[in-house]
């Protein structure tokens, strides 16, 4: 029998080592994104899009386990979306839904993580549909979206989404 607790970080650990060009390295932790991303861990910096080891925000256990549920089914529901069969309109429908269960619990998630870290939440937009620099509005609040310094998407600081 072991004395070794377990890895409260398990369900968010990828199979193998993620490159190391693919990790944040920024000397602090300023902003991270909870993105879907079909990889077990979900958290990312805003700063340099590099993915945010858990152990870094020393999230607690029930955190880092609702994160890992998060991702299950926001990867379920992509991985549906991607498929463009007979799923597919429904699974963008889920994944772009406001009021929807996955979009639901990721925003609570980001609630949780901004106790310990400015959190946004990185919003579905079907490319297909829409491009996500033409996305009107936020989709929740549907206030207007701004410009994040230098990056690709914007952000709703009041509901805490980029897009």
């Amino acid at each position: 029998m072991s004395n070794e607790l377990p890895d409260p970080y398990r369900r968010l650990r990828p199979l193998g080592p993620t490159p190391d060009d693919e990790v944040c390295c920024c000397p602090e932790m300023t902003e991270v994104m909870l993105r879907g991303t079909l990889s077990p861990n979900p958290l990312y910096c805003v700063r340099c899009r590099g993915e945010v080891p858990p152990e870094r925000l020393q999230c607690d256990a029930s955190l880092a386990e609702a994160i890992g549920a998060w991702a299950s089914v926001h990867d379920s529901l992509y991985r549906l979306w991607l498929a463009s069969g007979e799923y597919e309109k429904w699974a963008a429908e889920r994944l772009a839904d406001p009021l929807g269960e996955v979009n639901a619990q990721g925003r609570e998630i980001v609630a949780r993580l901004n106790t310990i870290v400015p959190a946004y939440y990185w919003w579905f937009v079907d490319s297909e549909v829409i491009q996500p620099e033409d996305f009107p509005a936020c989709p929740i609040c549907a206030g207007q979206l701004t410009d994040v310094a230098k990056k690709s998407f914007r952000a709703c600081s009041l509901c805490r989404i980029l897009v």
